[in-house]
């Protein structure tokens, strides 16, 4: 998986607004237990664009909830639920 995380960067670095990337950044970085590196990932994603992938909130709740941090992960259910 490292292997891919590289190859994912190195598309990263030729578009940084290559969304698909990020998600699959964040896809790995889940697999691997990196909660913070999802976290960023999925953040840069929904900076790209927050309706390019309808789930990215509640992916990016379940990340922050992950890492402990209760007050992120409960405004970005609520924004999932609206």
């Amino acid at each position: 998986m490292r292997n891919a995380l590289y190859e994912i960067d190195e598309a990263i670095f030729a578009d940084a607004n290559f969304i698909e990337a990020y998600l699959m950044r964040a896809r790995i970085c889940n697999k691997l237990s990196a909660n913070e590196a999802v976290v960023e990932a999925l953040l840069r994603a929904r900076t790209i664009d927050s309706t390019f992938y309808p789930y990215i909130d509640y992916n990016l709740a379940g990340a922050y909830y992950a890492c402990g941090r209760y007050v992120d992960a409960k405004y970005y259910y609520t924004i999932f639920l609206q």
